[in-house]
C-alpha cells in the first residue's frame, strides 16, 4: 500500500513538472518574421513607440505617402512606401522603431494603421 501511495505522488510530481516545462516553453516570446526583419528581436521592443500622424502628401509616381508629425517648431515628415488607399489629410497611427538612437531623424516606420478619420472630417469641413 505504501509503494502505491509513493507511485501516485511520484506520478503527480512528474505531471506537474511536465506541465511547468510546457508552460515555460509556450510562454517564450515569438517574433513575427524576425529573421527577415533585420532587427534583433530581444531588444527591438524596448525601442518601439507609437505616433499619430497626418498624411501630408502623396507621391503617386513613386508610391510614397509622407506622414507629418509635429516636431518642436515645425513638422517632421516620414516617408512610407506604399500609398494603398491613403489620402491627404488621413489620420494614421504608426508603430515606430527608434533605430537605437536618440534622434528621430533616423527613426523607421514599422507599420501604419488608418484611424478611420480624415482631418477635414474632424474639423467638420
Amino acid at each position: 500500500m505504501k509503494h502505491m501511495k509513493d507511485n501516485i505522488i511520484l506520478g503527480a510530481l512528474t505531471v506537474v513538472l511536465f506541465a511547468v516545462i510546457v508552460m515555460m516553453i509556450s510562454s517564450a516570446p515569438v517574433y513575427a518574421d524576425a529573421e527577415n526583419s533585420g532587427l534583433s528581436p530581444p531588444w527591438i521592443k524596448n525601442h518601439m513607440y507609437a505616433k499619430v500622424a497626418v498624411v501630408d502628401s502623396i507621391d503617386e509616381e513613386n508610391d510614397i505617402a509622407y506622414m507629418a508629425i509635429p516636431f518642436k517648431d515645425g513638422v517632421f515628415l516620414y516617408a512610407w512606401q506604399g500609398i494603398e488607399d491613403n489620402e491627404v489629410g488621413d489620420v494614421v497611427g504608426m508603430l515606430m522603431y527608434d533605430n537605437d538612437t536618440l534622434y528621430i531623424m533616423d527613426d523607421v516606420i514599422l507599420s501604419i494603421t488608418y484611424s478611420g478619420w480624415n482631418v477635414a472630417e474632424l474639423l467638420g469641413k
